[in-house]
C-alpha cells in the first residue's frame, strides 16, 4: 500500500536513499535548498509519518541515515502528494472534463485562488520540462504535438509506477507481445516493453483524436528508412493499422522507428570470438574509440565483453539519434541535468575528449551517446576501483573481529580489507597494494604516515563505529570518481 507524503518529505526521502550512508544536515540543506533548522524539523516530522519498519536515524556530529526494508523502495512505498495533484489536473485537462478555472477548482476541491497559483507552479515546470503550457478560455494544453506526447507518457508512465501496473501492462498487450517475439524477433526487456506499450497506447489515441506528429525532414525519413531497423519493424506497421483500427501516416511511422532506437533495442546481446576481427569500418573505428578511451581513463576496457557488446551498440545506434535529433529543435540542457548530477559524470572534460577523437575520425556525438558511454564506463570503473584498507591488528586490537566481519558484510562489495598482525617491522613489507586507508591502534613506520588513518585509541562505540563508516564510504566516493586525460586541443563537432 502507497503512503501519500509532502513532496519535500518524498525528496528528502529519495537523497537519504541514494547515500545510502550518514549525510550532515548541511549537505541535505544544500541539496535541498533549505537551512540546517528546517532540515532538523522536517525529518523530525518525517519520522513521525513513517511506517513502523522505516526509520531516520540521527547522531550528533554525523547526520542522518535512513533504515528502510531491504525490499522496499522510496519510490515504491510513497507518492508526493503534489505529484498527483499535478497528474489529476493534467488527466482533467487532456481528457476535456472541465473547461474552465472555476470547473477545476470544483473537481480537486481547491478555493479559486489556490487553483491559479496551483497552476502558475504547474506551467513553470511544463514550460521547462516539455515547453508546453495550460491556457484558459478554454482550459486546454497548448504545445507541438511531439512534446503533448512526451508530457501524456510522462503521466502515464507516473501513474503505472505509482500503482506498480506495469505487469498488467504486458498481460494486456500479450498478443502484441507474441508478434514482436515471434514475427519480427525484437529483443527488448520487460521493463522497455511496458514502456513502449504506453507510448503505443499514446500515440493510438491521439491519432484517434485527430492529432498528427509533425513532419521529419525528407533526408531524416531517408535515413530511417533504409536502416536494418526499419525494415525488421516494417511488419509492425501494418499490425497496428489492423489491430487498433488507425491510419499511420510516413511521420507516424518514422517516430514509432526512432522511439524503438530509445528503447534501447540491442543490435548484439553476445558475439563469437572473432566478431570484431570483421575489418568493416564500423568494427575497426569502434575499436579504436575503445583503445582511445582505454587509454584516457587507464581502464582495460576489451577485458570485459560485456563493456564491448554495450559499448558496441551505444556507438552504433549514435547516427540515428544524430540524424533524429539534428532534426528537431535542439533539446534543452535540463534533460541531462538529473543524470549528470545523480551520478556525478565528468561530462565536460568527456566531451572534449571525444570531440577530439570525433574530429579525427568523423564521427559526431550527440549528448545521449557521451551520457550513455559514461555510464557504461562508470560501472565498468566501480567494479574494478575498489579501495584498499589496511587493517593493522595488535594483541590489543579493540575493532574487535566482530565489528569487522559487520564492515566486511556492508562494504565488502567495494572495498579490500587487507589483515596484517605484525609481530616485527619486516612485516609490513608483505603489503604489496598500493593503500587507500589504514585503521590502526599502533603507530606504523614513516613510509605509512602520507596514507589516510584512523587511529583507535579506546573502545568502539557505535559512533565510533559511524565514523569509521563515513570516513571508509568517503574514500569509496574518491576512488569511484572516474579519473580521465585532458586533450592539449580539440575542436567542436558535438551535436546537442
Amino acid at each position: 500500500m502507497k503512503t501519500y507524503i509532502a513532496k519535500r518529505h518524498f525528496d528528502l526521502l529519495l537523497i537519504l536513499e541514494k547515500e545510502n550512508e550518514w549525510i550532515s544536515s548541511n549537505d541535505l540543506g544544500s541539496l535541498l535548498n533549505l537551512s540546517n533548522k528546517t532540515i532538523q524539523k522536517e525529518i523530525r516530522i518525517l519520522n513521525q509519518l513513517l511506517p513502523s519498519d522505516w526509520k531516520i536515524e540521527m547522531t550528533n556530529g554525523i547526520g542522518y541515515l535512513l533504515k528502510q526494508p531491504f525490499s522496499e523502495s522510496v519510490k515504491l512505498k510513497f507518492v508526493a502528494e503534489e505529484d498527483l495533484l499535478t497528474y489529476n489536473i493534467l488527466n482533467l485537462i487532456i481528457k476535456k472534463e472541465v473547461t474552465n478555472l472555476t470547473e477545476l477548482a470544483d473537481k480537486i476541491f481547491h478555493s479559486l485562488t489556490t487553483m491559479h497559483r496551483t497552476i502558475q507552479n504547474i506551467n513553470s515546470n511544463l514550460k521547462n520540462c516539455y515547453d508546453v503550457e495550460i491556457i484558459d478560455r478554454p482550459l486546454r494544453l497548448s504545445g507541438s504535438e511531439h512534446n503533448m506526447r512526451h508530457l501524456i507518457f510522462d503521466g502515464k508512465s507516473f501513474i503505472n509506477c505509482t500503482y506498480n501496473d506495469l505487469e498488467s501492462i504486458i498481460l494486456k498487450n500479450k498478443e502484441l507481445d507474441v508478434f514482436l517475439n515471434t514475427y519480427i524477433h525484437l529483443n527488448i526487456s520487460l521493463y522497455n516493453k511496458s514502456i513502449f506499450y504506453i507510448y503505443l497506447d499514446v500515440i493510438i489515441q491521439r491519432i484517434k483524436e485527430g492529432y498528427e506528429i509533425e513532419s521529419y525532414p525528407e533526408k531524416v525519413i531517408h535515413n530511417a528508412m533504409k536502416t536494418n531497423l526499419y525494415e525488421r519493424i516494417e511488419p509492425l506497421f501494418s499490425y497496428i493499422e489492423n489491430t487498433y483500427h488507425v491510419k499511420l501516416s510516413l511521420n507516424e511511422r518514422i517516430h514509432l522507428y526512432y522511439h524503438f532506437i530509445q528503447l534501447d533495442v540491442h543490435l548484439i546481446e553476445s558475439y563469437e570470438s572473432d566478431f570484431f576481427k570483421d575489418e568493416n569500418n564500423t568494427n575497426r573505428t569502434f575499436l579504436n574509440l575503445v583503445d582511445y578511451l582505454s587509454s584516457q581513463f587507464n581502464l582495460n576496457f576489451k577485458s570485459s565483453s560485456s563493456f564491448l557488446i554495450n559499448a558496441f551498440n551505444i556507438y552504433h545506434l549514435n547516427m540515428h539519434f544524430t540524424n533524429f535529433l539534428n532534426s528537431k529543435k535542439k533539446p534543452k540542457k535540463y534533460y541531462f541535468e538529473d543524470i549528470i548530477k545523480h551520478h556525478n559524470l565528468p561530462l565536460e572534460r568527456f566531451t572534449l575528449l571525444c570531440e577530439e577523437w570525433g574530429y579525427k575520425n568523423n564521427v559526431t556525438f550527440t549528448k545521449h551517446t557521451l551520457i550513455s558511454l559514461l555510464l557504461l564506463i562508470k560501472e565498468f570503473n566501480l567494479i574494478h576501483a575498489k579501495a584498499n584498507v589496511f587493517i593493522v591488528k595488535s594483541h590489543s586490537f579493540i575493532l574487535n573481529n566482530l565489528l569487522l566481519t559487520e564492515l566486511k558484510r556492508e562494504l565488502s562489495s567495494k572495498v579490500n580489507f587487507l589483515q596484517c598482525e605484525p609481530s616485527f617491522i619486516d612485516d609490513f613489507e608483505q603489503v604489496k597494494k598500493p593503500i587507500d586507508l589504514i585503521i590502526s591502534d599502533i603507530v606504523l613506520p614513516y613510509e605509512f604516515s602520507q596514507i589516510p588513518q584512523i587511529h583507535i585509541s579506546k573502545y568502539v562505540t557505535e559512533k565510533n563505529l559511524a565514523i569509521i563508516r563515513k570516513v571508509i564510504n568517503d574514500v569509496i566516493k574518491e576512488k569511484e570518481i572516474l579519473t580521465l586525460k585532458l586533450p592539449s586541443e580539440h575542436k567542436k563537432t558535438i551535436s546537442n
